[in-house]
């Protein structure tokens, strides 16, 4: 491991551009990193994201790096830490849709009539008339549309999730879409 007075010239070289300093820099600060990465993750396929998103990063805003505001190193671990607090949002997030559109899978195959929220449909026409609308979809255009208005999913997670083609699941969305606007105006 290289000392603070050299990695903060090789983050000034990476400032630069200069793709040697980040080479070296990388091979000597990586481990480290990665440690932190790793025990705020607990995971070490996370953890080589963060880390290689983070380095990413270092890259474009090395020039960004102050020596009179801290350590090189210290910039470099906040930068890795923010990675894997992102990434720890987004896991929480994926987990939390995925538990939710299987709670909502559950309710779909026994027919109930409650689809998507948790209040009395009765007191707003607009909610029960959407539910309507929705119920009148073939099953895939309905998950598709619910999977990506509602419950979030971006267009690569629902290919994941459905293991159908992207052209099939944008067809089912665009086509349910357009189900739920004629039926609504109606």
């Amino acid at each position: 491991m290289l000392n603070e007075i050299e990695i903060q010239t090789l983050l000034i070289e990476c400032g630069k551009q200069k793709q040697t300093a980040f080479a070296k820099l990388y091979r000597s600060a990586s481990p480290r990193l990665y440690g932190a990465a790793r025990r705020l993750l607990q995971n070490s396929d996370l953890a080589d994201e963060a880390l290689q998103e983070a380095f990413v990063h270092i890259w474009y805003k090395a020039a960004e790096y102050d020596p009179e505001k801290g350590s090189a190193f210290a910039w470099m671990a906040t930068i890795v830490r923010y990675r894997a607090l992102d990434i720890i949002r987004r896991e929480k997030s994926q987990q939390n849709r995925s538990d939710a559109m299987a709670t909502e899978q559950d309710i779909l195959q026994q027919g109930d009539e409650q689809l998507l929220y948790d209040h009395n449909a009765d007191e707003d026409q607009q909610l029960q008339l959407l539910q309507e609308c929705l119920q009148g979809l073939d099953i895939n255009q309905r998950n598709s549309v619910l999977m990506s208005y509602y419950y979030g999913y971006s267009h690569s997670e629902m290919v994941d999730r459905l293991k159908r083609p992207l052209g099939t699941i944008k067809s089912w969305i665009r086509r349910g879409m357009e189900s739920v606007r004629e039926c609504m105006q109606q």
